[in-house]
């Protein structure tokens, strides 16, 4: 996995593997933490991110006119590989990441390093959006230490601007369903809930929302005075427009 000779490809299924065996089995996923599989995989994952990151902006600056998710650049094959990669990375390390077990290499890790996969949490490509916020949302369950870091990093504003960019307000304060601007495919389905790919990830933004409330009287504070967020969680309890789960968890993190 490590090999420079090691085709994408390859890359890509051997992420897949060790994401496997860590929801299979926990003692495998323990025996992959002690093999230093999670360092590996966060190396890959900032290298991926920088050449993603790198790879939009050359092409925003080629055409500094087009809007902020230009088509020419989702449709080039480089772009599609590179975020083929980074979800997959993602997925691997959020698999590691879920449950119980030793997150010491989460702890380890400079927060540069932190900064770099949190710039991906209103990246330009749905798939890895909905995957980061997920990795973020498991991460806010774990230590205070962990949960300490992401919130002094600016987890929360990331997680308002996102909620603000998948339901925008009509001028009479109602949601008009998730965001147009954060879809790509909407037939996507995830098998955990049944629901589509946009909701996946307004799910996990509202979550990791909840959890930064539950664990910051601070930030509970803030999120119900600045008037962006609870108007939207308000709108996600419209059962026309949101699933029973993102209802469920927009009233969790009310409460």
């Amino acid at each position: 996995l490590q090999s420079a000779e090691t085709s994408t490809d390859l890359k890509t299924q051997l992420c897949w593997a060790m994401g496997n065996i860590a929801v299979d089995c926990p003692l495998c996923k323990a025996q992959l933490v002690t093999c230093g599989v999670p360092q590996v995989v966060i190396q890959l994952l900032l290298g991926y991110t920088q050449a993603f990151h790198s790879y939009v902006q050359s092409h925003t600056q080629l055409q500094p006119t087009t809007p902020s998710q230009p088509t020419h650049i989702r449709a080039n094959s480089k772009y599609a590989s590179l975020t083929n990669t980074i979800t997959n990375l993602l997925w691997t390390l959020t698999n590691i990441v879920r449950g119980t077990g030793d997150i010491t290499y989460v702890h380890q890790l400079p927060d540069a390093d932190i900064h770099a996969i949190l710039s991906l949490y209103c990246c330009e490509d749905e798939c890895v959006c909905s995957m980061v916020r997920w990795l973020f949302t498991i991460l806010t369950s774990k230590d205070d230490g962990v949960f300490n870091r992401l919130v002094g990093m600016g987890l929360h504003g990331l997680c308002t601007q996102a909620l603000c960019a998948y339901i925008p307000l009509d001028a009479s304060g109602g949601g008009g369903g998730v965001g147009g601007s954060m879809s790509t495919d909407s037939t996507t389905t995830t098998a955990m809930y049944g629901i589509d790919r946009d909701e996946e990830g307004l799910l996990a933004v509202i979550r990791c929302m909840g959890n930064i409330c539950a664990g910051s009287a601070t930030y509970a504070q803030t999120t119900y005075t600045q008037n962006l967020c609870v108007p939207r969680l308000i709108a996600c309890l419209d059962g026309d427009m949101y699933s029973k789960f993102v209802g469920k968890e927009a009233l969790r993190t009310r409460s």
